[in-house]
């Protein structure tokens, strides 16, 4: 299974951004050279999304080796400026947050197989942002 995320730069519309163009590309991308059919979601990025990553794969059953590998892809648009979307932010301190909280003795479940891609899209409207 694959999930993509995307989070559209500040101030730009969610169904019109880059971050979900690229988002409708990858899933058409995906569906086209993929040899056996697989499911291709695509959500905006949300608080939930962490929770959302390995989901799918720890609800697959494990005798199916390529049932439970999934992959998560997540696009990131920045503005021209490098500033991108507060959920981003957000999620980075939670993610923070998580880590610092983390018991040393819990033990990770290595019966599933989980990927994640960062695409980060980086929009430059002249010669002086892109050189930043």
């Amino acid at each position: 299974m694959f999930t993509i995320l995307y989070s559209p730069q500040p101030d730009e519309q969610p169904d019109s951004s880059a971050a979900y163009e690229y988002a409708k590309r990858a899933s058409d991308m995906i569906s086209q050279h993929q040899q056996r059919q697989q499911t291709v979601v695509i959500h905006r990025l949300s608080l939930d999304s962490l929770d959302m990553i390995g989901k799918q794969a720890a609800a697959a059953p494990l005798e199916d080796e390529e049932k439970a590998a999934s992959c998560t892809i997540i696009i990131v648009s920045c503005s021209a400026d490098g500033s991108v979307d507060r959920i981003v932010r957000k999620i980075i301190r939670n993610m923070k947050n998580q880590e610092n909280n983390k018991d040393d003795s819990s033990k990770t479940d290595q019966s599933t197989c989980e990927r994640v891609v960062t695409v980060l899209l980086g929009h430059a409207r002249c010669d002086n942002s892109a050189n930043r």
